[in-house]
């Protein structure tokens, strides 16, 4: 008998190879994995804490539908970057894994600081929003205003 017909003879020993072969995957991942969902999450609480503020009672199912989608983007994102980093680009190391789980906490830390200012407006969130703003501006070259980004509509670029 072949490897092949004695490894997926049985349900049993297929169902664990699939699990080795995805944890040999995931395992050298899983920290950023982790860090990236609990700042989605936190972000996803936070937003609805806010959205109750301002009168939004209800909880759509639809925006937690967006939060798993994100959930599963982020993980698939810093995934992809693990396996370019490395079994892709072998002869240097990219640090992808890094950059991407890096990137993506960091928007959603200022997702997170965006609603703790709404929360609490005298907080010390906002002048740390607002040192965030300088320092983007100051490296962009360009003028960040507030009532430019409230007015635009996300789903605006989705229907365009």
């Amino acid at each position: 008998m072949t490897l092949l017909r004695k490894m997926f003879s049985s349900v049993d020993k297929f169902t664990g190879c699939l699990l080795t072969g995805l944890t040999a995957i995931f395992a050298p991942i899983y920290i950023a994995i982790l860090a990236v969902s609990f700042f989605i999450i936190l972000d996803a609480i936070y937003g609805y804490m806010v959205s109750r503020k301002y009168g939004y009672k209800k909880f759509e199912s639809n925006k937690a539908w967006k939060t798993l989608n994100k959930l599963f983007e982020a993980g698939m994102l810093v995934t992809c970057a693990h396996i370019i980093d490395a079994y892709v680009v072998t002869s240097i190391c990219l640090h992808a894994v890094e950059f991407v789980s890096g990137s993506v906490c960091f928007v959603e830390f200022i997702s997170l600081l965006e609603s703790l200012s709404e929360l609490h407006p005298k907080g010390p969130w906002r002048v740390l929003r607002n040192i965030i703003k300088a320092k983007g501006e100051k490296y962009l070259g360009t003028d960040i205003r507030e009532t430019d980004l409230k007015e635009e509509n996300p789903d605006d670029f989705i229907n365009k």
